[in-house]
């Protein structure tokens, strides 16, 4: 996918929750972003209406926390951490700077 919305400190100053809401949340894995799971996403757009910026996942696959204002989710028993971004309803992107 390729980004074509804003990056992450680049947003000329606006909050994050400044934004549309999020439509599409996605995790960059093994070379490529992934949608997540439909539960994460209502989660994500439950936490950015309150604007809340830490989810906690708690599944089968592990417990992971998405930091909405860094854009990673971080596996709470690895330590592992994977860059996130989203596009909102208006179609705009908000990912991580990529070198």
């Amino acid at each position: 996918m390729e980004n074509q919305g804003n990056v992450a400190g680049e947003n000329n100053g606006s909050g994050i929750f400044d934004g549309a809401l999020p439509t599409r949340v996605l995790i960059y894995e093994n070379g490529q972003w992934n949608d997540v799971p439909l539960p994460v996403l209502m989660l994500v757009r439950d936490h950015f209406q309150a604007k809340i910026a830490d989810v906690e996942i708690l599944s089968d696959e592990g417990h992971f926390i998405l930091d909405l204002s860094r854009l990673t989710i971080v596996n709470c028993k690895t330590g592992e951490s994977m860059p996130m971004g989203w596009i909102d309803e208006i179609g705009q992107g908000l990912f991580p700077p990529f070198p």
